[in-house]
């Protein structure tokens, strides 16, 4: 089974939570499944190969030659994770050309909500061709699937994943690596953009300092050539410093000190405002930690933390109010001052990703459905 993943960014060339996605399908299938994957992504250099994964950077091609290179690859099935995908436009405007059985993933479908006009009618095209392609979101409550349902557009649901054989405690000691001399640990990972709440994160922290000085809290995230999620990590941090407060900002490190930084944590802190299925909340629960994120994507079928609920409209972005802010700094304080509690969260959070977040259990189903017919 020959399967070509189209997606902007891939591993090795970068390490984020949709890079993370397709790195664990395509690994998984090829490895468990006895699959055959290329991965075409946008960024990148020389083409290589990763974990017996064909990683092939196209951001250089015409849409010619990319539609070229696409069917000379003749694979069953060509899957592309997410609208956003610089040559979804091509794709769609070549689909009689593309014999081969057809899928995308549609993660927050970034492109085809747009207003913009040229947007607007990939969403229309997409609309008429939608029968040559099968549909896969991760949440049944995220844009994706109810915007689809409202198209009349059928839907699959998969769950993402963590791999379970990757988050096992090692002799590595996160905190002593990197200077961390705090008792406690407050965590999160994640990357700047815009919509992933860090910027709200700084008057929470310094309300948490001004009770309690036992902690410090850890931003771990990757550095991108994007320049909106610079300047928040310059700005986030600029607060940070003017405050004195307890707060660390850790990037671009291997990806075995990201999951021991799980580990050391006492929690994970989570304030995006828009996601379809966050990993890292699962990474997480793979640790056995507790978590408080906002009730984003499926975070409202997750066990082992605290859910914040807002009063603004999913998938909308605004200024955390009292009640949020709030909320996030009793959870915090709460998992940071019982421990019987936050053992009991972490251990129901495990529990509940080893039922059925699991990358054993998910590839599985992502093999069944790149195999069937339409």
């Amino acid at each position: 089974m020959k399967l070509v993943v189209c997606t902007n960014f891939a591993q090795p060339f970068h390490t984020v939570g949709a890079e993370r996605v397709v790195q664990q399908i395509t690994e998984s299938l090829v490895r468990d499944h006895g699959f055959e994957c290329t991965v075409f992504c946008q960024h990148g250099n020389l083409p290589r190969l990763h974990n017996g994964v064909n990683v092939v950077p196209v951001g250089s091609d015409s849409e010619s030659a990319f539609i070229e290179r696409l069917l000379a690859e003749n694979a069953d099935h060509i899957f592309i994770y997410s609208d956003w995908f610089f040559r979804w436009p091509t794709i769609l405007a070549n689909t009689d050309r593309i014999k081969a059985n057809k899928s995308i993933a549609l993660v927050g479908m970034n492109r085809m909500r747009s207003s913009v006009p040229v947007n607007t009618q990939v969403a229309e095209l997409f609309k008429k061709v939608h029968q040559d392609y099968r549909v896969i979101a991760h949440a049944e409550n995220y844009i994706d699937a109810t915007t689809c349902n409202r198209w009349g557009i059928p839907v699959t649901i998969i769950h993402n994943a963590v791999d379970l054989n990757e988050f096992k405690p090692s002799s590595f000691d996160f905190k002593a690596h990197y200077g961390i001399r705090s008792e406690k640990m407050l965590l999160c990972v994640s990357n700047f953009f815009p919509g992933k709440g860090q910027e709200f994160l700084p008057p929470i922290i310094s309300k948490l300092y001004a009770k309690r000085k036992d902690f410090s809290f850890v931003f771990v995230s990757s550095t991108l050539a994007f320049e909106p999620g610079n300047r928040l990590r310059t700005m986030v941090k600029s607060v940070c410093e003017s405050k004195s407060l307890p707060v660390r900002f850790i990037n671009d490190i291997p990806r075995e000190h990201v999951v021991q930084s799980y580990f050391a944590s006492d929690a994970f802190v989570f304030p995006s405002q828009q996601e379809c299925g966050p990993i890292v909340v699962l990474e997480a629960m793979a640790a056995q930690k507790p978590w408080i994120a906002m009730d984003v994507g499926h975070i409202n079928q997750l066990r082992g933390g605290f859910r914040i609920n807002s009063s603004c409209k999913r998938g909308e972005l605004k200024d955390f109010d009292g009640i949020v802010s709030s909320k996030f700094y009793e959870g915090m304080d709460k998992l940071l001052s019982d421990k019987e509690l936050s053992s009991l969260l972490g251990k129901d959070g495990r529990a509940n990703v080893e039922e059925a977040y699991n990358w054993g259990k998910v590839s599985e189903e992502y093999s069944k459905f790149f195999r069937s017919k339409r």
